[in-house]
């Protein structure tokens, strides 16, 4: 039922893992603060949940990302769109440019551990879910090494900390 309310067919699937895998991925529209990662090759359908199915998300799709936008604009004294939406996805996460890489990384660490978001002057509380899907080709799939380091550098540690 839960994978045909979201438009997919149930049958394409072979076994009850795979559903139970595909179900996996609607927990953050029900959970507060679930992050996940997902990779898989182009044109599996990874961004085609987090956009069709609710308005109480957000997909970050092109562009530049900044603190700002996402947390929180000290000089607007606004809050950013993990204060907003249920869950904020990034698409295409290898092609994700981010101004002030450290500072996102930071800040984005921080939410994570504690759902807070920090500005000059606030503390603000946010329950909104990560999620990162990237495309990473079927042959370099591989769960015995860190494919996530490789897609793009917001997920590196800083050496120089």
């Amino acid at each position: 039922m839960l994978i045909s309310a979201v438009d997919y067919n149930p049958d394409g699937y072979d076994t009850e893992e795979q559903k139970m895998f595909f179900i996996r991925r609607l927990l953050p529209f029900v959970e507060r603060r679930v992050n996940l990662i997902e990779l898989a090759p182009r044109g599996t359908g990874k961004s085609y949940v987090y956009e069709k199915i609710s308005k109480r998300g957000w997909v970050v799709s092109g562009g530049t990302v900044s603190r700002a936008t996402l947390f929180y604009d000290n000089n607007l004294k606004t809050a950013g769109l993990v204060t907003r939406f249920d869950y904020v996805a990034f698409d295409e996460i290898q092609n994700r440019k981010f101004l002030e890489l450290a500072q996102i990384q930071a800040t984005l660490t921080t939410y994570m551990q504690d759902g807070v978001v920090k500005g000059f002057d606030s503390e603000i509380p946010a329950s909104s879910g990560i999620v990162v899907l990237g495309n990473i080709e079927a042959e370099k799939f591989n769960t015995q090494v860190n494919m996530v380091d490789a897609i793009n550098p917001i997920f590196r540690k800083n050496r120089d900390s």
